[in-house]
């Protein structure tokens, strides 16, 4: 699966990683996104140039399957795809360009009802922040947050630090002037 190809072949320039590592989608599209991409958010993107050697490693080491994508930069993102950030060109519109948000014989609500040919698929889907994609960015929201925190508990350590020179500076200048 994903992770004996990741712990086999880590990250390069053929091998850029997890699909839902590499998607930064807006909170209130996260669950329309899963909806659409599915299995495909456990995909690793590859470079087109390594992707059969890679299909061929996952062949003869892995009873699993495993989705390879290849973005294609030269490919303009339309529908979801223009609205979805990614850290490789062409990855979202490879993925998502099929899928439009207006009800059309392959859509996707925002709330992840997901219309694909003569079939509906509806259910509760997680909501915005549960899925794979609201975790992703849940973390990187904290981790921004750790060092907001981080950098205030330095300044604050500064302050202190000052604090307690001029505090040790006032009970000298007040012995002085007692004396």
């Amino acid at each position: 699966g994903v992770r004996a190809f990741l712990a086999a072949h880590g990250t390069s320039d053929d091998v850029l990683g997890p699909v839902a590592e590499l998607l930064r989608v807006p909170g209130p599209l996260e669950a329309a996104v899963e909806a659409a991409l599915g299995p495909l958010l456990q995909g690793i993107v590859v470079r087109a140039s390594s992707l059969e050697r890679l299909a061929t490693w996952v062949e003869s080491s892995s009873s699993e399957r495993l989705a390879l994508v290849v973005p294609d930069p030269a490919l303009a993102p339309t529908g979801l795809a223009a609205q979805i950030d990614t850290a490789v060109p062409g990855l979202a519109a490879v993925l998502l360009n099929h899928i439009d948000l207006q009800g059309g014989p392959r859509s996707v609500t925002p709330s992840g009802r997901l219309r694909d040919g003569g079939v509906l698929w509806v259910g509760r889907h997680t909501g915005s922040g549960e899925g794979v994609l609201g975790r992703r960015r849940q973390a990187a929201d904290l981790e921004q947050s750790v060092l907001e925190q981080e950098r205030a508990v330095e300044t604050l350590d500064a302050a202190l630090v000052t604090s307690t020179t001029l505090a040790t500076a006032c009970a000298a200048a007040l012995e002085d002037a007692r004396a």
